[in-house]
């Protein structure tokens, strides 16, 4: 993969579509003073070297979901089939396997706790060999 080094258009691009990622270029180009089609032609060239993706998610505060950002450590032995297992949940919005290490960020959404207070995604991680 060719690396990509970005300037401080690319950074402002980026920046804007963190804000909101629907903007038409033709507002981001208002916004940071540039011709639209250089707006485009940046977003094209960073999409096309894989530096930036725009992707939606759902707002789990409005869906009554709580969001868990979690670092989830686990044996060296189990690194690559924990990084499945997460990746193949519903209920995880991202994981970001860590080269060479033995954890895995990722955000989880999950219902609140029940009457009962327990939190079943934990308490089957917690029992999940190598974790």
């Amino acid at each position: 993969m060719e690396s990509v080094t970005l300037d401080a258009l690319d950074r402002r691009l980026i920046h804007a579509l963190q804000l909101d990622g629907r903007l038409p270029f033709s507002r981001i180009a208002a916004a940071v003073g540039v011709p639209e089609r250089t707006v485009a032609r940046r977003y094209h060239r960073l999409r096309s070297r894989l530096a930036l993706r725009v992707v939606g998610l759902v707002d789990g505060r409005r869906t009554g979901m709580l969001d868990w950002v979690v670092r989830v450590r686990c044996a060296p032995e189990a690194v690559e089939t924990l990084a499945v297992l997460l990746a193949r949940r519903e209920d995880t919005s991202w994981i970001a396997p860590l080269v060479g290490r033995t954890e895995h960020p990722c955000m989880i959404r999950t219902p609140p706790p029940g009457d009962d207070g327990r939190r079943p995604f934990f308490e089957q991680l917690a029992r999940t060999a190598g974790v």
